[in-house]
């Protein structure tokens, strides 16, 4: 299990909040889930909720290099540590639906979870 990136000080700037345990990273240590946004060119459906992109930290090697090699995902995202303590504490006080103003499936939450804690 990976451990809990280094806390920065307190100058905030380029730095983003882990959603768990509300502590300052570089991004590029942090787990990220993107809420798609809806575009006039891609309408996304009035009940169905939004899709949702997780990009894992590069340290994990998680990510798909076919999927978001030279993707930008735009749109509202939720930051969190790649902990088991972060993300249990983020899904048991619904945090991720919270910072995505939107319901997050918990199943999804629970295989991002198991995703992260076997490797």
């Amino acid at each position: 299990m990976p451990k809990r990136p280094t806390p920065q000080k307190p100058n905030r700037k380029g730095l983003r909040q882990c959603v768990g345990c509300r502590g300052y990273f570089v991004p590029a240590t942090l787990l990220r889930l993107v809420r798609q946004s809806s575009t006039p060119a891609n309408p996304l459906p009035a009940k169905a909720p939004p899709p949702l992109h997780v990009v894992y930290p590069a340290a994990l090697g998680l990510n798909q290099k076919t999927t978001t090699e030279g993707v930008a995902y735009n749109g509202r995202s939720a930051w969190c540590c790649p902990t088991h303590t972060c993300l249990t504490t983020a899904i048991k006080g619904k945090q991720f639906a919270r910072a995505l103003r939107c319901p997050v499936p918990e199943a999804s939450l629970l295989a991002i979870q198991a995703k992260i804690t076997e490797k």
